[in-house]
């Protein structure tokens, strides 16, 4: 009889560590007038932490024995803080242990019921993506908003530490540097002449700029991805969606014909402009006799790796481009040099766009040319790609372009 009380315990305890750890996480959704933060387990609580608009704490509520909590700025807040400005949200666990990252709100915006607001609302376009930002009441923040007024500002941001993207601005602005520990959305401007968009924390003397609107952590991660960004910022009243189809480029080298006749129906699918890399040195057939060691192909990409053939045409207007498909023949397993020779020279410009590669070959796949490919253009978002033929139908073309994230419609 112990025994099987004995069972019965490690088997309930078993139980309730499964249903601990596969507890879905709290989630923060924010409407117009009130945030709610749903998924809240038995026995955690939530948090409303009030401040004014100079982050000092005005005052807390709890939420106790609720899975979902919903907090109405007009009705919860500002009918009990009159200088409300601000508001953190956390959740935690009946142990007193944090939850959920602290998720946090600029709620002076829904102060005026009519929703006029003297607040600077900024749009930043990411890719495919606007999202919108309240920029802060300080000298700074008013620089930058009237640098904005010139026209659409475009920084090429990197990535740095894992928490934040950063990118230098065309001008100085003035600072108003204080400590600050970031939050998810927070924009900074650094020593007065960059830029950046936090996704996570950090703690040094800052100048906040503004905070981006209505976005959990994950959802900006999502939108700011891996590696190098273009953002353009611009004044929300004076720029309108784009509802034009991504731009797209197709830059391609063939020798022989196959690749042009794959890169040409991609043009016809994709409504794409076209730049066919042409080398300075034309390659005849005989350099490209693989089989012969001397050859001027063996010798590029077997002995000699390190060879940039020069290229006898330019492109002008590479950065007003989203997308760039790359295609080329595998040479020995990799992309020809002439391919490094257009990435390496077009680096900064490629910078933050996507990059989706093609190849045509015998018998190779694309993932031994992406190495390279990567290496050279570290500030991109080079995708898989895909191995194609000349004999390609559209449906399978299209097949390849969405399995590499490219938006069709």
């Amino acid at each position: 009889m112990k025994k099987l009380i004995f069972l019965f315990i490690i088997a309930f305890s078993l139980t309730m560590m499964c249903v601990t750890a596969c507890a879905a996480a709290p989630e923060v959704r924010e409407d117009t007038n009130e945030v709610t933060v749903s998924n809240i387990s038995d026995g955690d609580f939530a948090i409303a932490a009030v401040y004014d608009e100079n982050r000092i704490l005005e005052g807390v509520k709890i939420y106790k024995d609720q899975s979902e909590v919903s907090v109405n700025y007009s009705k919860d807040i500002f009918t009990n803080y009159e200088n409300a400005g601000y508001m953190k949200l956390f959740v935690w666990s009946k142990d007193q242990e944090p939850k959920m990252t602290a998720y946090g709100i600029d709620i002076k915006k829904y102060k005026d019921a009519t929703g006029e607001t003297d607040d600077k609302i900024i749009n930043i376009q990411i890719g495919d993506n606007t999202i919108t930002a309240t920029l802060e009441d300080n000298s700074s923040a008013q620089a930058f908003y009237e640098l904005l007024k010139d026209g659409p500002v475009t920084v090429n941001m990197t990535d740095y530490g894992n928490f934040e993207k950063v990118g230098p601005l065309p001008t100085s602005l003035p600072t108003n540097d204080e400590q600050i520990t970031t939050e998810p959305g927070d924009i900074i401007l650094y020593q007065g002449n960059s830029i950046t968009i936090y996704y996570d924390t950090n703690i040094w003397s800052f100048t906040r700029l503004g905070k981006v609107n209505g976005l959990s952590q994950t959802e900006l991660k999502n939108i700011l991805g891996t590696g190098g960004i273009t953002a353009v910022f611009s004044i929300a009243s004076e720029t309108k969606p784009e509802t034009t189809a991504q731009k797209t480029l197709v830059a391609y080298f063939s020798c022989t014909g196959t690749t042009e006749t794959l890169a040409n129906k991609i043009i016809d699918i994709t409504d794409a402009d076209s730049f066919r890399i042409i080398p300075k040195e034309p390659y005849t057939s005989a350099d490209l006799t693989y089989s012969n060691s001397s050859s001027r192909a063996t010798v590029e990409q077997q002995q000699n790796t390190n060879t940039r053939p020069e290229i006898e045409n330019k492109i002008e207007n590479l950065s007003d481009y989203d997308t760039i498909l790359i295609g080329y023949p595998i040479w020995w397993g990799k992309c020809p040099r002439i391919i490094l020779t257009f990435l390496e020279t077009y680096k900064n410009e490629l910078s933050g766009k996507t990059i989706i590669p093609f190849c045509t070959s015998g018998s190779s796949g694309i993932s031994g040319s992406l190495p390279e490919i990567r290496n050279a253009l570290p500030d991109s978002s080079v995708k898989d790609g895909f191995r194609g033929t000349a004999n390609m139908t559209e449906e399978q073309i299209k097949s390849q372009l969405e399995a590499n994230d490219y938006d069709l419609n």
